[in-house]
């Protein structure tokens, strides 16, 4: 039995993933309040089109390291 491709979405979270330092991987776990990676990724992509609206320029890189304080992003 073959295992399917991942999908282009699914293929970005795996590389968003890598990227990351074991510190930002388990920021991102916190701030999804999960430990499931595909669910940290979704919550990453919400948390770009909310910051970014449809039609602006993107961010880079938003949301890494000590560049942000994810402390606004926590209730």
């Amino acid at each position: 039995m073959s295992e399917r491709e991942p999908t282009p979405y699914e293929r970005a979270g795996m590389a968003w993933w890598n990227s990351m330092s074991h510190r930002d991987r388990a920021r991102w776990f916190k701030i999804a309040n999960t430990c499931v990676v595909a669910e940290a990724y979704d919550c990453y992509i919400a948390l770009l089109e909310a910051f970014n609206g449809q039609n602006d320029e993107p961010l880079e890189r938003p949301f890494f390291g000590d560049e942000w304080d994810l402390g606004m992003l926590q209730s």
